[in-house]
């Protein structure tokens, strides 16, 4: 007689129920692994979404930040050539008008 899962050594201890018994174990814990490795890649594609989403917000705001500085040099080149067109010709306006 052998020690059985209980403790006791009452009652020999059953080799077939035991292997069947991690037989089911050993499959079921295959299929939570195959179940986790489908979910993972389910889990891990909204993570991924959400990065493309902030990379292309970052993008975003740096073309608004590049356009933003590019109005500034319009309206500097413009500010500098109302200022030049009013020194050589102080009876022109910047549309190329005559003042009265």
């Amino acid at each position: 007689m052998t020690k059985g899962a209980s403790g006791s050594t009452n009652q020999p201890f059953n080799f077939e129920k035991e292997n069947k018994f991690l037989k089911m174990t050993i499959s079921e814990l295959r299929n939570k692994m195959e179940q986790m490795e489908i979910i993972a890649p389910i889990q891990v594609a909204p993570m991924e979404m959400a990065v493309d989403i902030l990379t292309l917000a970052v993008m975003v705001l740096a073309l608004a930040v590049v356009s933003i500085q590019m109005v500034k040099v319009k309206v500097m080149i413009m500010a500098m050539w109302i200022s030049q067109s009013t020194k050589n010709s102080p009876n022109l306006l910047p549309n190329g008008i005559r003042k009265q």
